[in-house]
This record gives C-alpha cells, structure tokens and sequence, in this order.
C-alpha cells in the first residue's frame, strides 16, 4: 500500500484556521438576570438588542452580536420589510478597512468572489494609504454583501432575522425600571401590529429612519436644491478608457464613472453619477436657470442623453439588446443626526442609531455602506459587553459609541462638502491651471480617512491620553506589521492575532534584556500573567507576547543571540504556561513600525475592535499596578 505526500499547512491556511477559531469561540456569559428568578415568565416578547433594517449595518450588527455569544432565542431581533436582500443598485465601492473586517469575519473571498474584484481603485487616486492586508478599494453590489451577511447570520442566529415585517414605532421609558424598557412596534405585511420589548433598540433603518423619528431626533446640517442622478446601464461607447474609474468635466456639466461586475449574461455595466442641474425640457438643452421641479420630468433616456452630451465628441448610449438595471436621484447635502443615542434616566444608552440613519452625504466618495458597516463594527462589541456583563462600567462604554462615531461622521461630512465643491460645483471652464494637482494633494490629504483606516477616535474612557513619542496612536487602528510565532516559526500578520473576538488584548514587546536576571521584561511578563489576568473575568483577556529577533545573553550582558537559536525551556516560566502559541518574534522593523524602543520594550492595549486603546513602557506601566487599573476599569474582576 502506497502512502501519499502528505500536505504541509500554509501560512493562508493557518490565518483561516485562526479565524475559525475565534468564530467558533463565544464570549462566555457574566450577566446575572435576577429579575427572572424573582418574578414570574412574562407575557410579552422580549429580547436584548431590536435592530430595525436589514442594510448592511443591520446585517453586520446582527452578524457581530451572533458571533460575540447572543444566540440563544431572546437575544437578537432584525427586522426588515424587504423580503429579500436588495435586487439591484445602491451602494458597492468597498474601502480597505470594510474589506479587512470582512477578512476578519471569514467572509473577504466570498466577496471578492461576487464583485469580481476586477475594479481597484487607481494608484493616482487613493492618496496616501495605510499598510493594508487587502486591496485598498473593491467593488462587490450590496445586494450580494447583504446576501453574504444573511447566509453567516444563520450559522449563528436562525431566528434572529425577520423578513416582510417593519418597525413602526419606538418608545423608551426612561424612568422604568424594568430591564427591557425600550417598547418596539412591529407591524408585519398584512398590517397586523405586535409590540416587544427590548433592553436595547438599533435603528438601522436608512436615511428615512423610523427609529430617529419616532424619538423625535432632528437630523442637522447643509441641504441644497442640488440633484444628480445615478444610473446602471451597459454602455455601448466609443470612450476608450470606459472600463477604469475617472470623472468628466465639460461645459455641459460633470460625471463620475466606474466599471461594475460583469452580469450573468456576460455583459459589463458602469454607473453613472450624473449632474442634472442644467438639462432643460427632458434633456434636450443645458439651463442655467435649472429648477428643482424640473427633476420631476427626467427620464432614463433624459439621462442617458446628457451622458452622451458631456462624453463628446465621444459617444455614449445604451447597448442595443440590454435594459437599464437601476436609477436614482438625491439630493446633495451633509446632515447628520443631532444625536446618536437615546438615554434612560440612569445615563446608561438604550437606542441607538446607525449608518443612512445618522448621517447622510453624497455618494461620490464611495463611503456610505463603508461608514455604516464601521458603524455597526464600533457599537456590537460595546453591546456584548454591556450584556454579557463584561464591562465594569456599561453607561461609561455605551456613551462612547455617539462620541467615537459622531466624531467621525462630522469629518465625513466636512471631507464630503469639501470635495463636492471641488470636484463638481466648480464649472470646467473656471478651474484653474493647478487644477491636478491640487486634487492629488486632496486626495492624499483625505486617503487615510477614505480607506477607514487612518479614522482616530478621540480621547475618552476607551482611548487613553498617548505619552511619549510613539508611531502607534492610541484611537487608531493597530498597524499591519509581520510576525513569526516561535512554536512553530509560522509568520503572521500582527492584527490577524489582534481577532475581533471580543476580548481585549495586551500586546507585551519585550525588551533585549528578556534572559537576563531581574529584568524588566520578566518582571512585565509575571505581572500581567500572575498579577492582572487572573483578577479579571475569565477568557474576557488575552496576553500577546513579541520578543526581538536579537537578545542579550545570560553570560554576557550586551552579545546578542537571536531568539530562535534559543530553548523554549529559556522563557519565563509564565510565558511557557500562558502563552505557549502566543509568543511572537518581532524584527527591527517591526519595533521600528510602532516606535517600540528594543532597549525598553512596551505594552499596548488593544481594544476588541482592534483599536489601540493605550501604549506605555514595561516600566512606566507596571508601576503602581497601572496596567491593572487601566484593565479593571474596562472589565470586571473576577
């Protein structure tokens, strides 16, 4: 009998195996419901989180709750009245930092995989990117993300989503002092009401939430009588760079283009985003004296004329044979929502609103499922812990969903404005010589807000005060660096360790000196492992270990011998009980990539999220149990 070569794990392989495993792993449950041991069953429905919509970030909240351990019956209710995900249109341009949270969801070559990832965002037009894992931009329809979304919630939630049903009314009392004091109105497709009630309610229900205003929330900012029209159509064209993103300006009005997915049938359609200021009479002449009702009379071949109009003298129409997929028109503006949250009369958060419910803004810069997924992204893992009873101070980590998020749709809104009056209110004749080049310069001013990933939240009970003169700042994403585990010399990328997993992570950079007696890195090491992780809950923290390439020897203090030529049996003896596959060889350059001095070393605290919540020197930290107070204040001793 013939054996076969057997085959050797590769590093992807590792990376989805690692990813698995934090699906697979739910936070475990803290909360204590004395209510329901002395009280009787209620009556009513009941659950822990109402989300109203079934968008992407009502999928993608859904689908995090899921995954955190809210999967029992009771726990999680979305609802939306389309019966099934959206058909066609809307938004598809996906940033870098949605598609590493797809990445991080196992779900990033699923989709890739429907949007063809034939479209990347050209080199000259994404600025100044962070180090990115993914390509910096991709385009995949949100009708198949939500599709994507609703097939993983199911592996977690069965009953968690509710279709042909709408949220019609919300109420919160604020002075009860019940635990489910949010009352949601479901009305189902044959117009029949039921009301359940919620410890939390999500609106995730669109620019026209229902949620933002039954609560009598008043969305503020800039508004015009300025409409454009966006359209999906398969162009028959004579412009020979139809097939690469770009934008047109002529005399005749201004058009963003991108190129879409190829159709089932083979065919490949672009969108159009279409000024329609000056179409006069159905499009058959430019009007200066543009008014808003002229809208009314615009028809898709309206449209598609003023598409040809500004192509010239290259020509555009539809391809004889092929129907137009989808249109629609907005209104250019930038209004946010007065307030993200609703609070009970104790200050702790009870609704919440995300994504087109809080902010709205045009959709040429490709950012609104981007911003609504980051939305969600930012506000489950907070949720989790407030129910789970993880946090030591819910209302304090609950309030921080409006600060963060509010804080970044207000730069969405500003970046937003002002490249709208760049780009498209300026007439093409009126531009200036140094035109490209100060868009180049805009563009990179905005890049890493555009790719989600240069977003920093401000200071706050999350993000700590940053002290000294770090490359990693705190509020921000942890940055992309190499590793290779020492255990099984398997290289990863850093923040593929740092797993949305809802725990919190203590990265520990140890310091030359980590064999030598009394060192300031053995010391770090027993304190977090024999000092800090025990007094916390349970499997709610977990210690990461990156030691130099290069250490200093027992024997003599300043020759330096690189870790690998070392026993595992060399390491603290907490380091080889606690963190047997979490110890990490990190090079010069990757010390370098974070400011980490190899001389002193350094702790960072990451956040669930992936954010860095903290960085501090071994020494400064561990002084006065710092890195317990810092701890103890995000979750609850055990």
């Amino acid at each position: 009998m013939t054996m076969g070569n057997p085959s050797i794990v590769t590093p992807k392989e590792a990376v989805f195996r690692l990813y698995q495993q934090a699906l697979a792993n739910a936070l475990p449950d803290y909360s204590i419901d004395t209510s329901a041991q002395q009280s009787p069953p209620q009556p009513d429905e009941r659950y822990d989180v109402v989300i109203a919509g079934a968008g992407p970030a009502g999928l993608m909240l859904s689908l995090l709750l899921a995954r955190l351990g809210l999967r029992s019956p009771g726990s999680i209710l979305c609802v939306d009245p389309r019966e099934t995900p959206l058909s066609c249109g809307r938004a598809d341009g996906l940033v870098a930092r949605t598609l590493e949270t797809f990445k991080e969801l196992g779900i990033y070559q699923q989709v890739l995989d429907v949007g063809k990832s034939r479209r990347v965002m050209r080199r000259s037009l994404a600025g100044d990117m962070p180090l990115s894992r993914v390509p910096h931009a991709a385009s995949s329809p949100q009708g198949q993300i939500e599709r994507i979304l609703d097939r993983e919630l199911t592996r977690y939630g069965v009953d968690a989503l509710e279709r042909g049903s709408k949220v019609v009314n919300v109420t919160l009392d604020k002075e009860s002092i019940s635990s489910h004091p949010v009352a949601v109105t479901i009305m189902d497709k044959e117009g029949k009401n039921r009301v359940v009630k919620a410890r939390f309610v999500v609106g995730a229900d669109g620019a026209h939430s229902t949620v933002r205003k039954t609560l009598g929330i008043p969305m503020v900012g800039d508004s015009s009588n300025t409409s454009w029209t966006v359209i999906d159509l398969i162009p028959q064209t004579t412009f020979p760079d139809i097939r690469r993103m770009g934008t047109v300006h002529s005399s005749r009005g201004s058009i963003m283009y991108f190129p879409r997915e190829q159709t089932c049938e083979g065919y490949w359609p672009c969108r159009f985003y279409v000024d329609t200021r000056h179409i006069k009479n159905g499009g058959t002449e430019v009007d200066e004296n543009y008014k808003e009702e002229d809208q009314s009379v615009m028809t898709a071949q309206c449209i598609v004329d003023q598409i040809d109009r500004v192509f010239a003298p290259y020509e555009l129409r539809v391809k004889p044979g092929t129907k137009i997929e989808w249109m629609s028109t907005y209104e250019v503006g930038q209004r946010v929502a007065e307030q993200f949250a609703v609070y009970d009369s104790d200050g702790l958060a009870r609704v919440f609103l995300v994504g087109d419910a809080c902010h709205t803004h045009s959709p040429k810069l490709g950012q609104g499922m981007n911003v609504s997924i980051a939305d969600s992204y930012n506000l489950a893992w907070k949720l989790a812990h407030a129910i789970l009873g993880i946090s030591s101070h819910a209302k304090a980590l609950l309030e921080t969903y409006a600060s963060e998020r509010r804080s970044v749709a207000l730069q969405l809104l500003e970046i937003d404005k002002n490249w709208y009056h760049f780009e498209y209110a300026v007439r093409d004749a009126e531009r200036h010589d140094d035109y490209q080049q100060d868009r180049a310069e805009l563009l990179r001013q905005y890049g890493g807000f555009l790719s989600g990933q240069g977003i920093k939240y401000p200071d706050g009970y999350l993000t700590k005060p940053i002290a000294g003169n770090w490359a990693v700042r705190t509020g921000c994403r942890l940055p992309a660096s190499s590793v290779q585990r020492f255990a099984d010399s398997v290289n990863f990328n850093l923040l593929d360790q740092v797993v949305p997993d809802g725990r919190w992570k203590v990265l520990l950079f140890t310091s030359v000196d980590l064999l030598l007696k009394e060192n300031r890195s053995t010391k770090a090491l027993d304190s977090l492992f024999r000092d800090v992780v025990p007094l916390l809950l349970p499997d709610t923290l977990r210690g990461i270990i990156v030691t130099p390439e290069m250490v200093s020897t027992v024997e003599k203090s300043g020759t330096g011998i690189s870790v690998r030529d070392i026993q595992w049996s060399a390491f603290p003896e907490c380091v080889r009980e606690e963190a047997e596959m979490d110890t990490f060889i990190g090079s010069q350059d990757t010390y370098s990539l974070y400011g980490i001095d190899q001389q002193r070393g350094a702790v960072i605290i990451v956040r669930p999220d992936g954010y860095v919540s903290l960085i501090s020197e071994l020494e400064d930290l561990f002084q006065q149990d710092r890195l317990f107070a810092n701890l103890a204040s995000l979750i609850k001793s055990a």
